[in-house]
């Protein structure tokens, strides 16, 4: 969980976001067949829509500009 809450802090402070959603989906409810832990660090924004499932599509230049952000 130490490396989960460092790279949070990070995501949230270089892409500005609002909240975070962390979350797990492990073994069988998470549709794992290697069990393992797994999670997930979504970044939130206001009025993004994420949470109602309205929420914008990015291209994939959008998400490799995104993931170089964070790296």
């Amino acid at each position: 969980m130490k490396v989960v809450g460092a790279l949070s802090k990070h995501i949230y402070q270089t892409l500005n976001a609002t909240e975070l959603k962390i979350q797990q989906n492990n073994e069988v409810h998470g549709c794992q067949e290697v069990f393992h832990t797994h999670s997930q660090i979504i970044p939130l924004y206001e009025n993004d829509g994420f949470m109602t499932g309205e929420s914008t599509e990015y291209s994939h230049e959008e998400l490799l500009g995104i993931s170089r952000e964070i790296l």
